[in-house]
């Protein structure tokens, strides 16, 4: 999956296999909503053990990524993308280390404070917050939430964890899909892992063309100096640019987005992957999601051609997400667990703007 996908991240998925992490054959492809291109994949493997980590304070974490951490409300549903997003203990992102937890939960955290009032009670529903496919070795969450006004369309939370022949595979994908009101940019994060290696998709999406929209860049992404910070990422030890083989995906993102691979073949620092994670994953998505955050709020200006902008927000949830889903979702879950998923999305008030 590479951009924007329910709980698997259709991109992220989509791409895992070719560009971003190392699979044999059948492959994987994921957006920060996923697309699933394997086969045979979904048969087979020994079913996953639940595995919580979340032991934050034990671990030796500062006490401001802690707190963050164990914040169980998303995007200012008590009951919401958090808790609405979890299997059986109730727990958020169950199957992410504990730094992918960690980092997971404070982007969460950080919009949850800031578009709480924009968005609606979910109507998700519970066979959606959590499925499982008929092998048992693959499961999944997707939550919805649409927004209450014409400045922000829709949230998405999810994650996939499946155990294939060639390893686990784990996605966690955050989207915020705007609304015509603004023409701030929209928000994507997707975390992707299997073994040691991690793909990281995180931008800021594009509303306009940046070519004929010069003063759109210059407002949203030269001003803020976004590139400085996916220098951060691009600097870290056993860091690679992440190029998705899916054209859509690479002609929907920004300049500045954050398109990396990171991996633990050898020790860094002692630390591995965990400290990668930890030491630029969370410090450089914080900073993004603190700059969406910022033009969120005091950036965007109302749009003046309505009609380009939402037939450009369009596309993106047409290719991005609903048709991935609904391609890509029955090789790993099967057709019935698809269609219901597709279906929530399209019911939800999150299918048009």
């Amino acid at each position: 999956m590479d951009v924007v996908r329910c709980t698997l991240s259709s991109l992220a998925i989509r791409n895992l296999g070719s560009s971003s992490i190392d699979f044999r054959t059948p492959r994987v492809s994921v957006l920060s909503s996923s697309r699933l291109q394997c086969s045979k994949a979904a048969g087979g493997g020994r079913q996953p053990r639940w595995r919580w980590r979340w032991r934050w304070l034990d671990a030796g974490m500062k006490p401001g990524r802690a707190r963050a951490a164990a914040t169980e409300s998303t995007f200012g549903e008590m009951d919401g993308i958090g808790r609405g997003s979890m299997p059986i203990d109730g727990r958020r992102f169950p199957f992410l280390s504990r730094a992918g937890q960690n980092v997971m939960t404070n982007v969460c955290s950080i919009l949850e404070q800031e578009l709480g009032p924009f968005l609606k009670s979910s109507t998700t529903p519970s066979d959606v917050r959590y499925f499982k496919n008929e092998q048992g070795n693959a499961e999944g969450s997707v939550f919805l939430r649409a927004g209450n006004d014409s400045k922000v369309d829709f949230t998405l939370e999810s994650w996939l964890h499946a155990t294939l022949p060639f390893g686990t595979l784990d996605i966690a994908t955050l989207v915020v899909m705007l609304g015509p009101e603004t023409d701030s940019p929209h928000f994507l994060f997707e975390f992707i892992q299997s073994g040691p290696s991690l793909v990281v998709v995180l931008d800021h999406l594009p509303r306009k063309d940046l070519v004929m929209e010069a003063e759109y860049q210059k407002r949203f992404y030269e001003d803020p100096d976004l590139d400085k910070i996916r220098q951060l990422f691009e600097t870290a030890p056993e860091s690679k640019p992440y190029i998705s083989s899916v054209l859509f995906i690479r002609s929907v993102v920004s300049p500045t987005a954050v398109l990396y691979k990171l991996s633990s073949s050898t020790q860094v620092d002692g630390g591995g992957l965990e400290e990668q994670i930890e030491n630029v994953v969370y410090p450089g998505s914080e900073k993004i999601v603190k700059e969406w955050v910022e033009s969120f709020r005091t950036r965007g200006l109302p749009v003046t051609n309505v009609d380009d902008m939402v037939k450009r927000d369009n596309q993106i949830k047409t290719l991005g997400i609903e048709v991935d889903l609904s391609v890509n979702l029955p090789r790993l879950f099967g057709q019935e667990i698809s269609d219901r998923i597709v279906h929530a999305f399209r019911t939800s008030g999150c299918s048009k703007t």
